[in-house]
């Protein structure tokens, strides 16, 4: 239906909807062959659906999925202009659902394929390269029952070619995992609270120029009321305060905001909570339970005009990638050399997506700045539970829950050694997927590449803003020079993207060194003018030929001093 414009119809129809009547109708979804292909990774996925379960565990009457926006182009289906993220995921999720239900209850297993095909063809179509994949192994019955399983003893019997289908198994085998620890009965309700309380904004244009209107209206510059504001109505207006003491927290917080920026500042108050009182918030954007808890403990006046702005300067601290020492430490030269070992590793941390180290070292550094040996072992522990994250070693539903243990420890050794702790499957996970390639992100290569050169004799860290790349000795575009160096592109491929085929150049020694031999390319890593030769660099120096024995060799070589450096053996 278009919406009218006196006698004139304007071709752009707005609603709110919920999941299951968007899944449903005559409507046909494909996202248009020249847009990017799928590319959630853990983080977004775990971050969908850890909102959608806790939204039903805290009894939400609704829960807000963003806008799809999408172009009327035939009769009866929409080319997605934008959302294809979340209805691939949501396609995944109701698959998963689908084939758990389907012994015990085939009616509502069937109910959900109706909103995963429009028989006899599906509801949403990826681009064409990955469209056959979706269908045959999510939008078949029984479909994520074969791509979740554990095929390590035997080959499975399906080929995830490209990186969008390798994503959708990652996807499958995370949303299996996150709803595994459900009762069927539980998750039939939970299904029920999917297809009628999860809302999505569904927007359509009547051509491509239209819903490219509603994309540039959308995200035209402006200050419009965030989150951040919400919090800051909720928390300040029913704090208890006088108007003279609400005037001076909302000013303190204002300040705040301005010295942090809107991002940075609304991730502080969502970790707020947890550092006054050591309380978590369960129900995401619940503004009444974040003010229960961030005042549970502390008053509204000391949060407020003195622990916000404490907390947000720890923050910017952090931020920069160094903890300031505190004049009153008595051994200065041991307290020079430990805050320099948190430093080293905080500016690892800053190269990690995932942020939720930032409450703990927020709160350790509160309470014990002029306890620097304290927090380099702090800081190890913390920076060896976030790589483990990284290399998703730790489940990702798991990961707020193990980092709020870190901040209730407080200064407790003990309990801190507890909360720290890797189990025995988390480190064999750990090692096994550093001996992987580091292929799908530029920025997954440069953490573990940069956090390798640190781990080494010799090393450092990198500031976000040093003139440093990751070069591939190993070409990731193979080339006849290679070929005649004895190398297969099957090994090639195999091998480009592990740790071991890393170097760390400056910007103009990889441009120069890009695509050429090895002999070729040490001359450029270790003779090139006055550039550094950093630690993982100068450790090619080792090996006289480039094979694959040796780029597998020297990958184990940095997963050991990794695992040495977090403290994880030796």
């Amino acid at each position: 239906m278009t919406q009218a414009n006196g006698d004139r119809a304007i071709g752009l129809n707005t609603e709110v909807i919920s999941l299951a009547n968007l899944l449903s109708e005559d409507r046909i979804f494909r996202v248009p062959f020249l847009q990017r292909p799928f590319q959630w990774g853990t983080e977004q996925v775990g971050d969908m659906i850890g909102d959608l379960v806790a939204a039903f565990e805290g009894g939400y009457d609704y829960y807000f999925l963003g806008h799809i926006i999408g172009a009327e182009l035939g009769d009866s289906w929409i080319e997605v202009v934008d959302g294809q993220q979340r209805l691939t995921t949501f396609t995944i999720l109701l698959a998963c659902l689908r084939d758990r239900f389907a012994a015990v209850y085939p009616d509502l297993a069937a109910q959900l394929q109706g909103h995963i095909m429009l028989a006899p063809q599906a509801r949403f179509h990826l681009r064409p390269a990955d469209a056959s994949f979706l269908l045959e192994h999510v939008q078949t019955p029984g479909g994520t029952t074969v791509i979740t399983a554990d095929y390590s003893a035997r080959p499975a019997p399906f080929a995830a070619g490209t990186d969008a289908q390798n994503l959708i198994v990652s996807a499958a085998k995370q949303i299996n995992a996150q709803l595994g620890r459900f009762a069927e009965a539980t998750l039939r309700n939970f299904a029920e609270f999917l297809s009628t309380r999860a809302l999505i904004g569904f927007m359509r244009a009547n051509n491509r120029t239209g819903a490219a209107m509603i994309i540039r209206g959308m995200n035209m510059r402006g200050r419009h009321m965030s989150p951040a504001d919400l919090t800051k109505l909720e928390a300040i207006g029913n704090s208890g305060l006088s108007p003279e003491q609400q005037e001076k927290a909302a000013r303190v917080w204002e300040e705040q905001e301005d010295a942090l920026g809107a991002e940075d500042f609304a991730f502080l108050l969502e970790i707020l909570p947890l550092l006054a009182s050591r309380q978590t918030t369960k129900r995401p954007g619940d503004l009444v339970e974040w003010r229960k808890h961030a005042f549970a403990n502390v008053d509204a006046a000391t949060l407020l005009t003195d622990l916000l702005p404490h907390y947000a300067a720890i923050f910017r601290e952090l931020m920069l990638g160094e903890v300031l020492p505190d004049d009153e430490e008595d051994d200065a030269l041991a307290s020079r050399k430990a805050l320099a070992d948190v430093n080293r590793r905080l500016k690892g941390l800053l190269f990690l997506q995932e942020r939720h180290w930032v409450a703990p070292a927020i709160a350790a550094v509160a309470a014990n700045r002029a306890r620097a040996k304290f927090l380099s072992s702090f800081f190890q522990g913390l920076e060896r539970l976030s790589f483990a994250c990284f290399l998703d070693a730790v489940r990702h539903e798991s990961r707020p829950e193990r980092f709020a243990a870190i901040v209730r420890s407080g200064a407790d050794e003990t309990l801190l050694s507890h909360a720290f702790a890797l189990k025995q499957a988390e480190v064999e996970r750990m090692w096994s997927r550093l001996l992987e390639p580091f292929a799908r992100h530029n920025w997954r290569r440069r953490a573990i590449a940069f956090r390798a050169n640190a781990a080494l004799p010799g090393g450092s860290a990198f500031d976000a803003n040093a003139d440093v790349t990751v070069e591939h000795i190993l070409p990731a575009a193979f080339n006849n020079e290679w070929a005649a160096l004895g190398w297969k592109p099957r090994a090639a491929v195999q091998c480009s993207d592990l740790l071991g085929n890393f170097a760390v150049l400056t910007g103009v020694q990889n441009r120069h060194a890009s695509g050429k031999g090895f002999a070729a390319k040490r001359e450029i890593f270790f003779g090139w003018k006055d550039a550094p030769v950093h630690a993982l660099t100068a450790h090619v120096r080792a090996y006289e030929d480039w094979n694959e024995e040796a780029v597998r060799h020297r990958t184990k070589a940095l997963a050991d001093a990794l695992f040495i450096d977090w403290g994880i053996y030796g």
